[in-house]
């Protein structure tokens, strides 16, 4: 029922706009053949039409044509700068003749239009009268200042919709109005429109050079002054109820007039950015744009350090006057705001980084001074100190291009700010929790400084080079390495931060604790000392970290917003970033429990089968969207150890994994099951030195720890593979969800030994599958393991599954298990990735020795039983493709040949078993890759490498006349792919195998081929008279492969005969016209034969045939016929196609034989 409700809906929707259409395009056109004086009235009494038009055209640009033909419309007939209609509404003094006698129906307009803007009710679906109406006054303001001007028409028609706005700005310095209040209601003032007047002032914000005028006529107010006028009626408003779009009126004002603006920056950021209060998530939005464009605006202007001035200004005027909003008040600022002053700081030159980091620290000083006086002013120190500490880790201090001089004044800087600081350190013993503001800002400022001194010591050799020394290295919370001015007591005062309350007191002190750990791993040596007290803080803050796991919620970067729910987010937000640069100094114990923790997190609350996205921005993760992307980088990929104990960790499943429901023989295949999972779940220390070892590196000695647990669970598989009868349990789905954590993995070049080990894990949870989940379910989950088990068998290292597990029974259970999903249609035949993982599977068994014999084992079964299945006859052709390649490159060894010939053998003979029974009834797809098998017979049996005794070869070959015949008769199916490479390998082995095709097969297998050409076109010339197709015919390449080896085959007489028969086709010009598609087609086969006849030694195609046939097309091409859209694309591109490689091929074929012809 919804999506029924849904759909009628949207068919409204559509018929009401197409009706709307309609309508306004009528109005459009009865325009251009009205009288003058009707023309107003009538666009007036169509206002609500054009209004809503040109308000969807924003949206939806079929519509943008006709909204800006109305559009110019309006313009040429109400708002025409030469005729003036609207001049004797205005009040301009004694400027306008008659003005006691105003335009009566362009007065009639405007205030409909008025009376459109107060209009609460919905036009049309969703669009309201008064937004319809203010983007028509947009629209209107937009074409008005396409052209750049200097009068005052623009601006008296600006100050004319202003005035309907409810903002009525005189034009006249000695007026107080521009209108004589005209739309103003007689029994109380209208409130202003402020969502019109944003909409009117984005029309203008393209002429920033007219609203910089300061010119006019005598009495009149100049452009800018007008504007000006406005800035104080905006900064006066009332905006609690449309904040967002009176935040976009003053970005539309810095884009019209940056001077005026300037004038009462202070001002407006007083109103506008520190006194405002949001209450929507919109008007956070249009806050922070408007932040984020003074920044843009004054770093384009080389003026950031001017902008902060002003801004620290406006704020000691707030603090002084107590009039800071809540979100100031509190010290937040939003991290987009931060985010793009960090990327404007990057480009300021020394001179104004030296002047703006003294602005910042005089003024942290003078707050620190200012609030023991003006106690509601804390939150200000920690809203500049977030500035003060963005500004000092983003600033380009330590470039290649800074000289030696300047380091020296950022040395003088460091000092400095050190200095002022150490002044305000007693700050952090307060309990009091009223100094939590100042504590953060102090704390805050301190880690900055420390991100400074840190590249400092490394690009300069004195003055500050002999800070990095612990002074109570005793202690893990000593951050001493890069404050000197901290003392024992900190050591104490940090532990309790990090463990209280204020969890962003506790945030800043843990990145303080990694800042001093990376200090550290940044001095070339370190002490015994320095060495305890690195692992020390090393467990110190990973157990810190690990205790906070839990606190997983989503989390903004806003230092205010950081509370208890989602603090782990936070701080592991940090950890992993520098995990990498700590994890060589971390014990293997330690990293297989940290990995644990991201197993665990990654896995947690998922309510989707392999849920692979998270909907969370880059900015607003929580703490599984803040390590699973971690996981996956390539620092931890790299690293053995990191690697090791993830795979360790992957496999820990949970005791009850299974299904509570099962029989006495789902228990006893339980057992084996838990077996190998619990092989898998088996870790050892000292397997990390193995990590790189293989089975066979050694070959004098037995295998390690590492390799024989392996070993064990590889032998566990192949119980559970060889069983006769294997009764699947069914287990939880939630265990799937491992996927993502292998997903993790670098799976095309896992270490040996985890490579084997993942095959075994997932190979088992593939097996599983169709019995434990849904359709929809196990479509999900089968794909995703086949595509991890094909990036791990198709990986740059040696895979040795294969040397513990049996290929054979291997290849039976994934062919059984594809069959089951088949049967519960998981798969159907368009699913791409079966093939993919057999493939993938075929290609690794066949290059080790003693998975030839397995898998010969499984064939012979399949020869026995004489059952074949879609996915067994898949199997079949694959490796009948990897054997052939094989033999014919000869790629294997001496040794092995006798294992492949045996294999080749028993393949052979499973294919010709199988085509023989296909007359007793198989499906088209399965006898479709049987016809490809034999394909790949034939080119294995007449290799020269293969050397199977002439009495198989010929029992193999013996069934190849019935084939063809089948064959023949099927080329016309859909699948008929198989068909084309069958006959293509009959042409290219056709003298290995004359023996067994019939003499004339040649032109059997053309007749029947162009049979099969001529009913394609044909069923798109039907096709045609049902819909325009624009598409050539073309060849695919399975159809280029036969063609090319049939005509290399085909005598000389009979390629002259298929040339004739084609060029009396295209002889008669109107049945050329008649059916394109065969004329296209009839190209495509000619360009084959010539192609194919370029390789000969000597040319067998007579030259005049060809040149007659390069007239006879440029004859078609130049009838008049063919100048319509549809045989350009089909019929001339196609010939002058063909005449380019007619050409190329055949050099003696001058292009003025062919062209110097009549029409």
């Amino acid at each position: 029922m919804p999506e029924t409700t849904a759909k009628m809906i949207f068919n409204k929707l559509t018929d009401d706009r197409n009706n709307l259409m309609k309508k306004v395009k009528e109005i459009s056109n009865l325009l251009a053949y009205m009288d003058d004086d009707s023309k107003v009235p009538f666009i007036s009494n169509s206002l609500p039409e054009i209004a809503t038009l040109v308000y969807l055209a924003s949206n939806e640009k079929d519509l943008s044509e006709l909204s800006e033909k109305l559009i110019m419309q309006i313009c040429s007939i109400v708002f025409n700068f030469k005729t003036k209609p609207y001049d004797s509404l205005l009040t301009l003094g004694d400027v306008v003749e008659n003005a006691e006698f105003p335009n009566w129906i362009v007065l009639e307009f405007l205030q409909k239009m008025h009376s459109l803007l107060q209009t609460s009710d919905c036009v049309f679906p969703a669009v309201p009268g008064t937004i319809a109406c203010a983007a028509l006054m947009k629209k209107i303001m937009c074409e008005i200042f396409k052209e750049i001007r200097s009068d005052l028409e623009p601006l008296k028609i600006l100050s004319l919709f202003c005035a309907i706005a409810g903002l009525d700005i005189p034009l006249l310095v000695a007026a107080d109005s521009c209108c004589d209040k005209i739309f103003k209601g007689t029994e109380k003032r209208p409130d202003i429109n402020i969502v019109a007047l944003n909409y009117i002032l984005e029309g203008c914000c393209g002429c920033s050079q007219y609203f910089n005028l300061t010119t006019a006529p005598d009495g009149h107010l100049a452009p800018s002054d007008w504007l000006e006028g406005l800035m104080f009626v905006l900064l006066d408003l009332r905006h609690e109820k449309n904040q967002g779009a009176w935040l976009r009126c003053f970005r539309s004002l810095l884009k019209m007039s940056l001077s005026v603006v300037e004038k009462h920056l202070t001002t407006i950021i007083k109103s506008s950015l520190l006194k405002i209060n949001m209450d929507d998530a919109d008007s956070k939005k249009d806050y922070c744009d408007l932040f984020i464009d003074l920044i843009s605006l004054y770093s384009r202007l080389h003026q950031l350090p001017k902008f902060f001035v002003k801004l620290l200004l406006a704020l000691t005027e707030c603090i002084q006057e107590g009039s800071l909003g809540a979100y100031i008040c509190k010290g937040q600022i939003f991290p987009v705001v931060l985010k793009s002053f960090s990327l404007h700081s990057q480009e300021l030159p020394f001179g104004q980084i030296m002047e703006l980091w003294k602005i910042f620290s005089e003024t942290y000083t003078t707050f620190g001074n200012m609030i023991q006086v003006f106690t509601k002013g804390k939150g200000a120190v920690f809203f500049v100190s977030q500035l003060f500490a963005t500004f000092l880790m983003h600033c380009k201090l330590f470039d290649f291009t800074v000289p030696l001089a300047i380091y020296e004044k950022f040395g003088d800087l460091i000092l400095h700010t050190r200095k002022e600081l150490k002044k305000n350190i007693s700050i952090l013993s307060d309990g009091n929790k009223e100094v939590l503001p100042l504590q953060r800002s102090l704390l805050l400022l301190c880690f900055a400084l420390g991100e400074v001194k840190l590249p400092y010591n490394d690009c300069h050799e004195e003055l500050l080079n002999d800070d990095l020394v612990l002074r109570f290295p005793d202690h893990p919370c000593d951050c001493s390495l890069l404050l000197k001015f901290l003392s024992e007591e900190h050591c104490e005062v940090f532990h309790s931060m990090l463990q209280g309350e204020d969890k962003v007191l506790s945030f800043i002190v843990f990145r303080l604790l990694v800042q001093k750990i990376r200090g550290l791993l940044h001095k070339k040596e370190l002490s015994e000392d320095e060495q305890t007290h690195l692992q020390k803080s090393l467990s110190f803050i990973l157990k810190h970290a690990k205790e906070n796991i839990i606190y997983g919620d989503a989390w903004d970067t806003d230092l205010s917003t950081l509370c208890t729910n989602n603090y782990g987010s936070a701080i592991w937000r940090i950890l992993v970033i520098y995990f990498p640069l700590i994890m060589n100094s971390i014990d293997t114990k330690e990293l297989i429990s940290i990995c644990g923790f991201f197993r665990d997190v990654i896995l947690q609350q998922q309510s989707k089968i392999c849920k692979t996205s998270y909907g969370h921005s880059s900015s607003d993760l929580d703490l599984k969207a803040v390590i699973l992307p971690a996981v996956k980088c390539v620092y931890f990929q790299e690293s053995k150890n990191f690697q090791a104990a993830l795979v360790a960790s992957v496999w820990k499943l949970d005791a009850a994994f299974l299904q509570k429901k099962r029989s006495h023989d789902e228990m006893d295949s339980e057992e084996n099951l838990f077996n190998i999972f619990s092989q898998l779940n088996i870790f050892r220390n000292k397997w990390i030195k193995y990590a790189e070892s293989t089975p066979k590196c050694n070959d004098n000695e037995t295998l390690n720890s590492l390799w024989c647990n392996v070993k064990e669970s590889c032998i566990l598989l192949n119980e559970i593979l060889q069983s006769k009868s294997i009764v699947r349990p069914k287990i939880k789905t939630e265990i799937y969800n491992i996927l993502q954590l292998i997903d993790c993995l670098p799976l095309e070049y896992l270490l040996p030994g985890n490579q084997v080990r993942c095959i075994v894990g997932l190979s088992v949870l593939f097996f599983l599958t169709p019995e434990s989940c849904s359709t929809s379910e196990a479509s999900i989950v089968t794909e995703k393991i086949s595509k991890l088990l094909v990036a791990i068998f198709d990986g740059v290292r040696s895979v040795w599954f294969f040397d513990f597990v049996n290929s054979g029974f291997y290849l039976k259970e994934i062919v059984n298990t594809l069959e089951r999903l088949l049967t519960m249609k998981a798969i159907d035949g368009t699913s791409e990735w079966p093939k993919l993982l057999l493939h993938s599977l075929i290609r690794l068994a066949v290059k080790n020795s003693e998975s030839l014999v397995a898998m010969e084992n499984f064939f012979s079964e399949i020869n026995v039983i004489g059952e074949t299945s879609e996915f067994s006859c898949l199997a079949l052709l694959l490796t009948l493709e990897q054997l052939s390649w094989k033999f014919k490159w000869a790629q294997f060894h001496e040794d092995y040949k006798a294992s492949y010939e045996n294999l080749v053998s028993s393949l052979c003979s499973c294919c010709v078993k199988a085509v023989k029974k296909a007359e007793e009834g198989y499906s088209i797809s399965v006898y479709c890759t049987l016809i490809e098998c034999y394909a790949e017979v034939i080119k294995i049996l007449t290799s020269p490498s293969c050397s199977i005794d002439q009495k198989k070869r010929e029992r193999y070959l013996k069934p190849l006349p019935k084939i063809i015949k089948i064959a023949k008769e099927n080329i016309t199916n859909p699948k008929n792919d198989a068909y084309f490479k069958f006959f293509a390998s009959i042409c290219r082995h056709s003298k290995d195998i004359e023996g067994f095709i019939p003499d004339d097969f040649q032109m059997i297998i053309w007749n029947n081929v162009h049979f099969l050409f001529q009913q394609q076109c044909s069923n798109a010339n039907d096709l045609l008279q049902n819909q325009t197709i624009l598409d050539p015919m073309t060849l695919t390449n399975n159809e280029v492969e036969l063609l090319h080896s049939l005509f290399t085959l085909m005598p000389k007489e009979d390629l002259n005969k298929i040339i004739e028969e084609l060029f009396k086709q295209m002889e008669n010009v109107d049945l050329v016209f008649l059916n394109a598609f065969t004329f296209q087609m009839n190209l495509n086969i000619i360009r084959e034969i010539v192609e194919s006849d370029s390789k000969r030694p000597e040319s067998s195609l007579p030259k005049t045939t060809l040149v007659n046939l390069l007239s006879h097309l440029c004859r078609i091409s130049s009838n008049q016929l063919s100048d319509g859209d549809f045989h350009i694309h089909m019929m001339k591109i196609p010939i002058l196609q063909f005449i380019c490689f007619l050409l190329k091929q055949k050099k003696g074929l001058h292009p003025k034989t062919s062209f110097d012809t009549e029409p």
